[in-house]
């Protein structure tokens, strides 16, 4: 383990216990006024490009909040950057059957499906953001980028 990799382990666990009082007990929605600390550096690492870094963080996350779409939608995404499309397929899944308008996990799923050639399934998904966004959307706009650039 690189010094840089044991020091990046060392600051998620730092992140994950002083955050992880503040998780949402009732696991049915974030925090009000927001969404937790924990779910905050998810997303900061996935800026980062940590995926891999992201995922304890997601999957603490979801453990803590079994119905909110945001992250299940960032754990997907965390895990298709990081090459786990399976894993990734039954998280963006989950946050559709908790939100089946979640616009994100939409393109997310299609470009998932882009990227493991099922341009049929990813059609299928541009079809439903279409529906989720009658008036376009950036989502909409990046699954049809996405699409065209497979052709």
């Amino acid at each position: 383990m690189t010094v840089r990799n044991l020091f990046a382990c060392l600051a998620v666990a730092i992140v994950a216990l002083t955050a992880a009082p503040a998780l949402h007990a009732a696991g049915s929605e974030p925090p009000a006024g927001g969404e937790s600390d924990v779910l905050t550096r998810a997303r900061e690492l996935i800026k980062e490009k940590d995926y891999k870094g992201a995922i304890p963080l997601l999957n603490m996350t979801v453990a803590e909040q079994p119905k909110n779409a945001d992250a299940f939608n960032w754990l997907g995404y965390g895990l298709r950057k990081s090459g786990d499309f399976k894993a990734a397929e039954g998280a963006y899944m989950k946050a559709l059957a908790i939100e089946p308008k979640h616009k994100g996990a939409l393109e997310y799923l299609g470009e998932l499906y882009v990227e493991t050639k099922r341009p049929e399934k990813a059609r299928e998904i541009l079809a439903r953001l279409q529906a989720a966004c009658p008036g376009g959307c950036e989502e909409l706009d990046d699954l049809k980028k996405a699409l065209g650039a497979a052709n």
